[in-house]
């Protein structure tokens, strides 16, 4: 008997250089297989800003997975968060069911429109979803306050689910005595106020675990001069 085809499209930042998101893409693929194992899958990854090969991605698509990263915030620009928006309400109207996985949301700040604006279309968008998840509890607060029926969950970041043998791995860290430090430029003046704070705070870890520290970095583009940064003072 012939296996039942289904259709499925994954839609993130992929395809572009950053090694974080590749490791995401890779293991919802795995997780695809998995759970389709009875099924004729056909996969289909958006890597493209081409409306005509978009479309043709997604028409008729069984399944629309949203996956992973920050894809629906306007730092980068409101070009990109309103493509992505539109890529939604496209997927909407012709998938049969949209799943937003896994996703971190924000930040969305006053740019072309104010503040609010984006919050009222990010709330529409995320209406259109059958499944909502995040992967952080900031991400679940902000994607709530704008729904009025549905609620986010919040899951594991697909990037953690590729280690086996994690206990394994851990004993062996811990052996080695090293802490592998992964920066975000975007994230150092909210958690520790400016970079020379980043710098104090792993200095204070490094010797008080008396473990060297290995800076890697994911995203080069956004975040390497950090690293540059953090390993000559460190």
């Amino acid at each position: 008997m012939e296996k039942k085809r289904v259709k499925i499209v994954l839609c993130g930042y992929y395809g572009r250089g950053n090694f974080g998101d590749e490791v995401i893409l890779s293991q919802i693929q795995k997780k695809i297989r998995a759970a389709f194992g009875g099924y004729r899958v056909e996969l289909r990854v958006l890597r493209t800003k081409s409306p005509a090969d978009v479309l043709s991605a997604i028409v008729g698509a069984d399944i629309f997975i949203f996956g992973g990263g920050s894809l629906l915030q306007n730092a980068t620009s409101d070009a990109s968060f309103f493509y992505y928006i539109a890529l939604i309400g496209a997927a909407r109207l012709t998938a049969r069911h949209l799943v937003m996985l896994a996703n971190g949301i924000g930040p969305l700040r006053d740019g072309f429109l104010p503040r609010t604006a984006y919050l009222r279309v990010l709330g529409w968008a995320a209406a259109r979803f059958d499944d909502l998840s995040v992967r952080d509890g900031e991400s679940q607060m902000l994607l709530n306050s704008v729904l009025l029926k549905k609620q986010a969950r919040i899951i594991p970041d697909p990037a953690f689910c590729c280690f086996k043998n994690g206990d394994k791995i851990n004993r062996r860290l811990i052996k080695d005595e090293y802490i592998v430090f992964i920066p975000c430029r975007g994230q150092v003046k909210r958690t520790f106020g400016s970079e020379k704070g980043l710098v104090r705070w792993l200095e204070k870890l490094k010797n008080d675990v008396a473990c060297k520290v290995i800076v890697a970095v994911l995203n080069p583009n956004e975040d390497l001069s950090l690293a540059r940064l953090l390993a000559s003072q460190l």
